[in-house]
This record gives C-alpha cells, sequence and structure tokens, in this order.
C-alpha cells in the first residue's frame, strides 16, 4: 500500500536513509514543499513499532508540526532534525500488510460491523479484533472508519490514552490522505491492543470553565488539554469521544504537586516564540526522555495560551520554567 516512488522524502524515511532524509530537509523545505514533507513525517511516525516507547513519536512529530506553523517561512531545521534522530530509533512495523492479504485470502468481504471488533476488544479478543479490524476497513472501501471506531475505545481509558487519541485524531487530519488510512489505523490498535479496557462510561455534566481554573493554577495540563481539544473539536465519532471524556473530566483528580513560584524570575512577554522555546529544551544537557516530556508540555501549553485570558496566560507563565529560559 506504500508508494515509495512518489515522494523522495517518504522514500528516505521509510528506509532509514537518516542521512538522506536530513539533507532534504536541509534543501527543500521551501513553502510548498513544507507541507508534503511534514505528512511524511507524520506518516513515518504512524508507521513505526512503538511497543516500548513512554510517548508515541506521533505524539513528538504533530507537536513539532505544531511549533513550527507558528513560522512557516522559516521552518527549523534545528527542531526537524530533533524529530528525524528520535524517529530513527524505531524499527518500521512490518505486519501491516499481511494483515490485510489474510483478510483477502478469505475472500469478499461484503459485510462487516463496527459492534464485533468493538465487542472483540472490550474483551480482550485481540487476535479476532485484528481480523474484524480488516474485513471492516476493506469492506468499508477502505475509509477511516474503523479507525474512528478505535479511538472511542481508546478514550473509555482517558488517563492512559487521551494524549495519544488527541496527536493521532490532529496528525491524521492535517494529512487526511486515504491511500495512508490502513497505516493509521493499525498505528492506533497497536497502541491500543493488550491493554485491558474500562466498560463505556456515561455522559457527565461537568463545568468547563471551573475545570479550566484549576487546571492552569495546579493541575495536569498535558491530559488536560488533550481531552479539552478532542471535546472541543469536531470529529465523526464526536459523541462518543464526549461521552468518555465528560466522564473522565468528572472523575480525574488532576492536581498535582504545588510548585513554588518565584516571581523574580518570571519574564511576561505578550508574544512567545515556542519555536525558540522548543529549541531551547531541545539544546539542553538532560535525558531524551525528559526533552521529549518537555516538548509535548510546552505544545499543551501553547494550546491553552491560546485563549484569550489574561489570568490563563500569567498563571501558565508563572508556573513553568520554560518561559525564564
Amino acid at each position: 500500500m506504500i508508494d515509495m516512488t512518489e515522494n523522495s522524502f517518504r522514500s528516505r524515511l521509510l528506509s532509514k536513509d537518516k542521512q538522506g532524509s536530513l539533507e532534504y530537509l536541509k534543501t527543500n523545505l521551501v513553502e510548498e514543499k513544507l507541507v508534503p514533507a511534514l505528512h511524511d513525517l507524520i506518516f513515518f511516525s504512524v508507521s513505526v513499532d512503538s511497543t516500548h516507547s513512554s510517548i508515541h513519536p506521533v505524539c513528538i512529530v504533530n507537536a513539532i508540526k505544531n511549533f513550527i506553523s507558528d513560522d512557516r517561512l522559516n521552518p527549523s531545521i534545528k527542531l526537524l532534525s530533533f524529530v528525524l534522530e528520535y524517529l530513527f530509533q524505531f524499527d518500521i512495523r512490518e505486519s501491516d500488510q499481511s494483515i490485510l492479504d489474510q483478510s483477502l485470502k478469505k475472500g469478499v468481504v461484503k459485510t462487516a460491523f463496527i459492534g464485533e471488533l468493538e465487542d472483540a476488544c472490550q474483551s480482550s479478543q485481540w487476535s479476532k479484533a485484528e481480523s474484524l479490524l480488516a474485513e471492516i476497513f476493506l469492506a468499508s472501501d477502505q475509509s477511516r472508519g474503523a479507525f474512528d471506531a478505535i479511538a472511542e475505545l481508546a478514550l473509555q481509558d482517558c488517563p492512559q490514552n487521551a494524549l495519544f487519541v488527541y496527536h493521532i485524531l490532529r496528525a491524521y487530519q492535517f494529512q487526511e490522505r486515504k491511500e495512508d488510512n490502513w497505516t493509521f489505523t493499525c498505528s492506533l490498535f497497536n497502541y491500543m491492543k493488550n491493554k485491558k479496557l474500562p466498560q463505556p462510561h456515561s455522559p457527565e455534566k461537568i463545568n468547563l470553565e471551573l475545570l479550566w481554573n484549576d487546571i492552569i493554577h495546579n493541575g495536569d495540563l498535558v491530559l488536560f488539554s488533550a481531552m479539552y481539544r478532542i471535546l472541543k473539536d469536531n470529529y465523526t465519532r464526536s459523541s462518543g469521544y464526549n461521552r468518555e471524556i465528560s466522564y473522565w473530566l468528572s472523575k480525574t483528580n488532576f492536581s498535582k504537586q504545588k510548585r513554588s513560584i518565584n516571581k523574580n524570575q518570571v519574564i511576561v512577554q505578550k508574544s512567545i516564540s515556542f519555536i525558540f522555546l522548543a529549541e531551547k529544551i531541545i539544546s539542553m544537557e538532560k535525558p531524551e526522555s525528559q526533552k521529549l516530556m518537555d516538548i509535548i508540555t510546552l505544545e499543551a501549553l501553547r494550546s491553552m495560551m491560546k485563549k484569550s485570558d489574561a489570568n490563563t496566560f500569567e498563571t501558565l507563565v508563572s508556573r513553568f520554567s520554560y518561559f525564564s529560559l
């Protein structure tokens, strides 16, 4: 399903040609080629086997893509190089096509039901679920229907899965190429398979304004931001996503240990360069795992600060040390 001749950058990524990929980025990111290059980085991030990663690669690529969108005329090679170094640590998943081939050997699938897939996942029958996933994908003319259904299932455990679900949904929306649907679907399925899912939840009434105020002062902003943005976006299965998110927002204690803030060290700016801050983060002497978490946190802060609210802005600037780098 992958045509490696159609795009030289994608072919370099998939052949694990690190030097060739870096050279492409350094010489081809004129404005009209930036978006296709980001498409290919996203595609590569959902093509890898991320079983043992604490933060899925698509979360990092989508975060960097969001930073770069702040200045498309001058895309940060430093950030893109960091992404390449991270992505090339992973092996490419090799089972995607074979799953479809096995389904095709059974003959043409005329009907397949999402409900059966959901039941198989709910009861942890992952081998059966994988077969149904392929059948539904083929029967639906390779649409994103199975992808969306799996996303809803994953959100039954928002504390574990909401961050990944948010980033892969947004990465898909940015790319939205039918020929890549199966790779995205397999990436999402592989992320959640072999995990025990809670039962579906009933929707709950929530006061987002009160939650927002609690989170910006002393809460898990990364998780809240992911859930909040899914809740505010429009998707085919938004009703299901919102049902699960409203439940978790009503039940989850987002509070973290209070941080002491030295007001004298706070630098309040009306205009913040998140590209500059992200570049500073990846340049610091700290473990890669911490850099990755800092990038994810900074991207969540960028999203929250888009709300035109002086209290949000000043509170978050005072809470996080990134703004005094």
